[in-house]
């Protein structure tokens, strides 16, 4: 048989656990303050049923945290909020009687507590985060594949041109243009068609440059150079070029090749060692 000491002991243990309970939810998401964080981990010891539940309030929260998609509490999880929901609607509030001076209909107005409110809020903010990631990603995904279209057409482009010049060169309707150094030894040859804005460069003898430099090609035409891209040769001084041509070759006066920075340069930024006359 109870006594009374037991029974307000036992009232007490139900209380504080029904404290837990309401603090749990904002507690799993750090939703708490100080004082009601001390307060749950203080009762989480007294209330085994109620901590039982924590685990799956964490498990919910990881995953708002983590996935983008809507998630479902679980089911036990979902029975235990909806019990408690429908316990607090049941209990009874005491409210001053006051004077009417006829029927009034009856309004239930439901409150969330505090704590589910905190934790609503936070749950809220997580997903709106969550939403907003997911926008930004879509629109870069977006830009990304525009990217990607773009560089495809621009290769496709290419091919076309460069099977235009080789259909060209398969033919024999192209022209040789031999680039020598001053000396007079032949270090590259481009190769051109009249009918194709594609021409190829050859070199076989070019001086291997430093890693920070490079080959670049040069239309000359009276005292202006345009450039025609950059390129490097092997060990052996070889390698093949496949550069646009702004205007059939024979329209300039002369091709060169300089000795430049990596990324290129405006204006050759040293003489020219090779040319050929077109």
């Amino acid at each position: 048989m109870n006594t009374p000491g037991n029974d307000s002991k036992f009232n007490g243990i139900n209380s504080d656990c029904d404290t837990l309970r309401e603090l749990l939810p904002a507690y799993s998401i750090g939703a708490t303050d100080e004082a009601e964080t001390r307060l749950v981990e203080s009762l989480l010891a007294e209330c085994p049923e109620v901590a039982n539940d924590l685990q799956d309030f964490m498990q919910l929260s990881d995953a708002m945290t983590y996935t983008a998609p809507p998630v479902a509490l679980p089911t036990a999880l979902h029975d235990k909020l909806m019990a408690a929901v429908a316990q607090r609607q049941a209990t009874p509030s005491i409210l001053p009687s006051a004077p009417q001076s006829g029927p009034t209909p009856k309004t239930t107005v439901r409150w969330l507590t505090p704590a589910l409110a905190r934790f609503a809020l936070a749950a809220a903010a997580i997903l709106l985060i969550l939403n907003i990631v997911l926008i930004a990603r879509l629109f870069n995904l977006s830009d990304e594949q525009q990217q990607q279209e773009d560089e495809i057409a621009q290769l496709s482009d290419e091919l076309a041109k460069q099977n235009q010049f080789f259909a060209a060169l398969a033919e024999g309707q192209v022209k040789r243009i031999d680039l020598q150094s001053t000396n007079g030894d032949m270090l590259a040859s481009v190769i051109w068609a009249p009918t194709s804005t594609t021409a190829l460069l050859v070199s076989n003898n070019l001086p291997l440059l430093e890693t920070d430099r490079t080959y670049q090609l040069w239309f000359i035409q009276g005292n202006q150079p345009i450039s025609g891209g950059v390129f490097r040769v092997n060990e052996a001084g070889q390698g093949t070029f496949i550069f646009e041509t702004p205007a059939p070759l024979d329209q300039y006066d002369a091709l060169g090749i300089s000795d430049e920075p990596m990324t290129g340069s405006e204006t050759p930024t040293t003489t020219p060692i090779a040319i050929g006359s077109t």
